[in-house]
């Protein structure tokens, strides 16, 4: 596979992780497809943002310290164990919660940075890879894949967030899916929440009582669902 081919199916899996922030859930399978998501956007015009995000990042890895010097060789592999990395571990509810936030309001009045929670996605990443011993058992290096993975979402993220503009077609994609009986979640459930936590929230009178919730107190849908991912992620295990 080419560079340009690898950063592509990074990018497409970055996309595909980053789902749930549209109020999409792809099934955990479907984002091992990267590849075939890129394949089928290449047919749709919302392809041209996919581009641009590779071409950024492969920018990064010709000036990046990290990536600097590595042959072409040592870059592709480094870049396929991202993808597999990305689709392994993706960001937990609580991240999503905050990119859905940011690709909602402007970024200088939400008070958020796409680059700065791109580095926190990247190190939550690393550190549940690391946990696994991800890096030994491929031999690769780590700064280089949280590099990788830092910059794929910081420029997912940045500025006016490419992520809306392939929320239609993530919408598409997961129409698909789930027509061919793969399974997709919407709303409340593409952010992560876990079935037993679902159930709970059933029994306290499931979207009504978050609705009723966010009427009280004043919250916006995405402050609702960011609310309801930090709550499970105090819970114990």
């Amino acid at each position: 596979m080419s560079l340009f081919g690898a950063l592509s199916d990074l990018v497409g899996g970055v996309v595909l992780a980053s789902a749930p922030a549209c109020d999409i859930a792809l099934p955990p399978a479907l984002l091992w497809e990267r590849r075939q998501f890129v394949q089928w956007l290449s047919l749709r015009p919302e392809i041209q943002h996919v581009r641009a995000v590779v071409d950024a990042l492969g920018r990064d890895m010709w000036t990046g310290v990290e990536t600097r010097g590595l042959a072409q060789r040592d870059l592709e592999r480094h870049v396929a164990l991202t993808g597999e990395l990305v689709a392994e571990y993706p960001p937990g509810a609580a991240m999503l919660a905050e990119m859905a936030q940011l690709v909602r309001t402007p970024a200088t009045a939400a008070g958020l940075s796409g680059d700065a929670l791109a580095r926190r996605i990247s190190a939550d990443i690393v550190s549940r890879a690391l946990a696994n011993d991800a890096f030994g058992k491929h031999g690769v290096m780590q700064e280089v894949i949280q590099f990788l993975i830092e910059r794929a979402f910081g420029h997912l993220l940045a500025g006016q967030s490419v992520l809306p503009r392939l929320g239609p077609s993530l919408a598409d994609y997961a129409h698909e899916a789930a027509g061919e009986g793969r399974g997709v979640a919407m709303g409340m459930a593409a952010l992560g929440i876990s079935k037993k936590f679902a159930q709970c929230l059933d029994a306290a009178g499931g979207e009504r009582y978050l609705a009723d919730l966010g009427t009280q107190h004043g919250l916006t849908d995405v402050a609702v669902k960011r609310l309801v991912a930090l709550v499970e992620s105090q819970a114990p295990s």
